[in-house]
């Protein structure tokens, strides 16, 4: 049974290409070989390793492992997940046809998981095929049909082309075979009938054997329908002729000769078996030696040779332990190497980290660099905007200041006006007094001396109202510095920082400009000026 089911394998692996590897069957190995030498770009090289490793598959497999192996590094490399998918599926290519199943389990399933990462469905498809035909050879048939089936359901939603159309024809005769092991065989029958339906009986010579082998095994397990078995095994040897699959007949060859013991053919049965042994001889096929010799068993039983009989049974004992000890030491070469992929994988994902970590480093540091010069920013415009509106707030202060410096100073000038006019109307009245009768001088004199009483103090203090109004610390500010100031120089000084002239300040304080001058001279000694700095300006700091 294991030698049918590598059969069904092979038709998997021969037919289950991507788009881009059916195109690779064309690529000429010495290009790509070039490009690779002429290359330092390591995503062409691991492309290029992994076309080569393909192209050699059908031709040397430890060649096609090679550059299987050559394309993984460079992708491992650069962390490039394509490329190392397609190692992997390389690698379980090469390990089931190298009869290494828990080699190509462990590599097709670190396929699937990329491609399940990706969601790529058609790659999906592709890794599910491969593990059904692993796990088929495995003898783990409902696992075999479960990945069939799932590779089936997705390659016949796609649109139908060459490489959909071997997909599809590969899905359906495996899924036949998984049923057929299954003990399944109306579904068996079923599935291989829509595999006949979908190539055609007049289709691909290599596709018909596999039809016509697989229809014989369904009746061969019957005594019943041995001549139908033996119908579809002659009409699948023609197929094995016609396109060139010489390595078969010796399983068909097999078989006929065992439907020959148990319908008494003998020297037919004979022949066959002859034959058989034969192509096993030229392909060297463990599976074939065995049925070979159990059915050389049967024949010798069948005609009555019990000591040939039991010579083939111990010569198959002794195949079968040799068979045994060699598949355990594959096996735990297969451990040994799985544990040195494993480790290397190991060593990757720390690459991985390593690198994952570097790239968060960045993305923090230049995360803070963008947060730290918005930040900057921000406070630039904040200062910006502060220093613009104390500018304004300042400019503004400065222009209500002004406005009321303005204000005041015209106050101080109508004041002046003011007094002028009461001086003047005070000097008219005295001048007529002594023009008037005695009874209105009286009166007259009390008029001028309320006039005169109006020009020293409620002028005067209407005014400082005003000043103290617009310029509150002016007198503490000078106090301060100047206690020993006066307060009629305190008058004076607020006067001279309206800029007031002499003439001015001495109709608001009704004293003589004389006087006034002699007044601010006091005072620039007071607060120790010298006579070339302009006392206007100087008081104007206050």
């Amino acid at each position: 049974m294991k030698f049918i089911s590598l059969i069904a394998i092979l038709i998997g692996i021969v037919f289950l290409f991507s788009g881009n590897e059916i195109k690779a069957q064309w690529d000429d190995p010495d290009s790509l070989k070039n490009v690779i030498a002429n290359s330092d770009n390591d995503t062409v090289i691991a492309h290029n390793y992994n076309k080569l490793s393909f192209l050699y598959n059908g031709i040397n497999l430890d060649s096609s492992l090679f550059f299987a192996e050559r394309g993984y590094e460079y992708a491992s490399e650069i962390l490039y997940d394509l490329e190392i998918n397609r190692s992997y599926k390389h690698f379980g290519r090469c390990y089931a046809q190298l009869h290494k199943y828990n080699l190509a389990l462990h590599y097709l399933e670190r396929a699937l998981i990329l491609d399940s990462s990706y969601l790529n469905e058609g790659a999906l498809a592709e890794t599910f095929l491969m593990l059904g035909n692993v796990y088929r050879y495995m003898e783990r048939y409902s696992l075999a049909l479960e990945f069939d089936s799932l590779a089936y359901s997705i390659f016949k939603m796609f649109p139908k082309d060459q490489v959909i159309y071997y997909n599809i024809a590969a899905c359906l005769v495996n899924i036949g075979r998984d049923h057929y092991e299954l003990d399944q065989m109306d579904s068996a029958v079923a599935y291989y009938s829509r595999f006949i339906n979908h190539i055609g009986r007049e289709g691909n010579a290599y596709f018909l054997f596999y039809y016509y082998a697989r229809m014989g095994d369904v009746y061969f397990e019957d005594p019943v329908t041995y001549d139908l078995a033996k119908s579809y095994y002659d009409t699948a040897s023609h197929y094995a002729n016609v396109s060139g699959q010489s390595n078969e007949l010796g399983y068909l060859n097999n078989r006929l000769g065992k439907i020959s013991i148990e319908t008494g053919q003998y020297d037919l049965a004979l022949k066959f078996l002859g034959e058989a042994t034969s192509y096993a001889d030229k392909h060297g096929s463990a599976d074939m030696y065995l049925e070979n010799i159990k059915y050389f068993a049967d024949y010798f039983n069948a005609i009555g040779e019990a000591e040939e009989a039991n010579k083939f049974m111990l010569e198959l004992i002794d195949l079968k332990d040799s068979i045994f000890k060699k598949d355990n030491a594959v096996m735990l070469a297969e451990f040994e190497v799985i544990h040195r992929t494993m480790e290397k994988e190991n060593q990757i994902l720390v690459l991985e980290e390593d690198k994952l970590q570097e790239r968060i480093q960045r993305i923090l540091f230049t995360t803070m660099a963008i947060v730290a010069g918005f930040i900057i920013l921000l406070i630039i415009i904040y200062i910006r905007w502060r220093g613009i509106k104390t500018k304004n707030e300042k400019k503004k202060l400065n222009d209500e200041l002004d406005l009321k410096e303005r204000e005041l100073t015209s106050n101080a000038l109508s004041l002046v006006k003011r007094n002028e006019v009461l001086t003047q109307t005070s000097d008219r009245l005295s001048g007529s007094i002594s023009k008037l009768k005695e009874e209105n001088q009286l009166i007259i004199r009390q008029i001028v001396n309320d006039l005169k009483m109006e020009l020293s103090d409620s002028a005067w203090g209407d005014f400082e109202m005003r000043f103290l109004r617009v310029h509150p610390d002016f007198y503490s500010r000078l106090r301060n510095e100047f206690p020993d100031i006066s307060p009629a120089e305190l008058k004076l000084a607020s006067l001279i920082r309206l800029g007031m002239s002499t003439k001015e300040i001495a109709s608001i304080t009704g004293l003589t400009s004389r006087s006034v001058e002699v007044s601010r001279s006091r005072l620039r000694k007071r607060i120790n000026l010298p006579s070339e700095k302009n006392l206007q300006s100087f008081l104007g700091r206050y």
